[in-house]
């Protein structure tokens, strides 16, 4: 009767300091993804800006040595690796992050993204595919193929995904700016030409950067000319002199629509113009490709 007493002792003892041992490493194994965790964080708010990507590196990268099998930590070292246009080095890091978790929808579009940057326009579509086939309504994903899609040419593929996309952030203005400036482009590129004044309108009336004004008020300007419509078109092209004095391009462009309206000496007034005015100006250059 002893005996069973004591070796039914022996086993509660036994199972009570696996359980102490259990308890432990549990408290470790939390211990570690908690400091893990942090690192992450502090990494992630760094990533954004270019002067303190290298510190978000070397956090992740210190993330990654408590936590090794986190994919999510993969992924971020990966992004800011192709920030930082390291994007061969960020290729083996992505598919790492992948082979922990291969169904992560985001993470088969960083690894489109990084292929995009390699050009390799195939594989990139591959894995964007991916990504789309696990979360059809991940948007960055969507945007990330459109432009894909544009570097093979393939701009009626890309605009409509474009669409989608313009539906789906109609509520996100800054989201949207992006949108209708890759809608814009396919829609030069197809000879959309009322979508292109469309998208232009509303890009104009959407941002005040100098620089994203001059290329709408240029885009809208060739799509009026290639609808006609030459006085609103050289409205366009005077706005876009202003935000650029020192370009010869707005003047050129000028000049070719006074050809066509048969006002050979305004045509020739803007081409001098362009000469003396235009940084850019080379002898011989002429526009009016629409």
């Amino acid at each position: 009767m002893n005996r069973v007493k004591t070796k039914s002792l022996l086993i509660v003892l036994g199972a009570l300091s696996i359980s102490a041992l259990s308890f432990v490493e549990q408290n470790v194994a939390l211990a570690k993804a908690a400091a893990g965790y942090t690192l992450f964080r502090q990494a992630l708010s760094l990533s954004d800006n270019i002067d303190t990507r290298p510190k978000a590196l070397s956090l992740i990268e210190q993330a990654i040595v408590v936590a090794p099998d986190n994919a999510n930590y993969y992924w971020l070292k990966a992004t800011i690796l192709e920030t930082m246009e390291e994007s061969e080095e960020a290729l083996p890091v992505i598919n790492k992050a992948l082979a922990l978790s291969p169904t992560g929808a985001i993470l088969w579009a960083r690894k489109g993204a990084i292929l995009g940057d390699l050009r390799d326009y195939k594989g990139a579509l591959t894995c964007i595919n991916q990504s789309l086939k696990y979360n059809p309504s991940y948007m960055p994903a969507v945007r990330s193929r459109a432009r894909i899609l544009m570097k093979l040419n393939r701009f009626e593929e890309a605009l409509a995904n474009i669409k989608i996309g313009l539906k789906s952030m109609a509520s996100i203005p800054l989201e949207l700016t992006l949108w209708r400036r890759d809608a814009l482009h396919c829609a030069m590129h197809l000879h959309q030409w009322q979508f292109a004044v469309d998208q232009a309108s509303a890009l104009l009336l959407a941002t005040q950067d100098k620089n994203h004004r001059f290329s709408a008020y240029s885009d809208r300007a060739r799509a009026l000319t290639a609808l006609k419509k030459y006085q609103f078109a050289l409205a366009d092209w005077a706005a876009a002199a202003k935000l650029q004095p020192f370009s010869s391009t707005p003047h050129l462009e000028m000049a070719a629509i006074y050809k066509r309206m048969g006002q050979p000496a305004r045509a020739l007034q803007e081409q001098k113009q362009a000469e003396t005015t235009g940084d850019d100006w080379a002898p011989g250059r002429t526009l009016g490709r629409y």
